[in-house]
């Protein structure tokens, strides 16, 4: 973020908040969707970050069936 939007040469961030979710899915985002939000899901799963090389790197998301 830069004066309020986004840049694209800042870094990325990926935010999983299911960890210990006793409250349930998450239903109330904000409409519509802000372009710094790349991507909303409520599911549950966990990700995994893989380091290729120094200048590489893949993210992966594995969801639970029927989350």
């Amino acid at each position: 973020m830069f004066n309020n939007a986004p840049n694209p040469a800042g870094p990325y961030y990926i935010t999983i908040g299911d960890g210990g979710n006793r409250e349930g899915l998450a239903s109330n985002w904000i409409s519509p969707q802000p372009a710094i939000s790349a991507f909303r899901q409520a599911s549950y799963g966990h990700g995994q970050l893989e380091v290729v090389n120094a200048t590489h790197m893949h993210w992966s998301w594995h969801q639970v069936r029927g989350g």
